[in-house]
């Protein structure tokens, strides 16, 4: 895969978070994809990434946006540096209750691709950062 098809990969996987299109998100994935969540759990195949979504959706709605795309130049890895920002819309059971809180700040993603779709995304999120912003008063 080259670099451009990689990067192409990586946006199409923004715009479709953007959106809210879980089914089009889910159709870059490997059926047996790991996607590790910013410092903490790791989530394996389609399936359980399936309900991850569902659950974000309902919770929050976020962007990814100011993104800045990278990739190896032979298109097997890829980075992304974005603001994520949004607000909170539900309760997040573990978290502090936040309804209609915003937040804002930088975060990143990597990913692993073969055959045209990801094997591994791992997210780098300040989630200490993020609890502090939709704790405030």
């Amino acid at each position: 895969m080259s670099r451009q098809t990689a990067e192409k990969l990586i946006q199409a996987y923004l715009d479709a978070s953007n959106l809210g299109d879980n089914a089009a998100v889910l159709s870059l994935m490997d059926e047996d994809v790991v996607f590790d969540i910013g410092q903490g759990s790791r989530q394996i195949g389609t399936e359980n990434l399936r309900f991850l979504l569902a659950t974000k959706a309902a919770c929050t709605k976020e962007q990814m946006a100011d993104a800045v795309i990278m990739s190896s130049a032979d298109g097997s890895r890829g980075a992304v540096e974005f603001t994520w920002k949004g607000h909170h819309i539900a309760a997040i059971e573990g978290y502090p209750n936040a309804n209609g809180k915003r937040f804002s700040m930088q975060a990143a993603m990597t990913f692993e691709i073969e055959d045209g779709q990801f094997t591994r995304v791992s997210s780098h999120r300040d989630m200490q950062e993020w609890k502090r912003q939709i704790s405030k008063e």
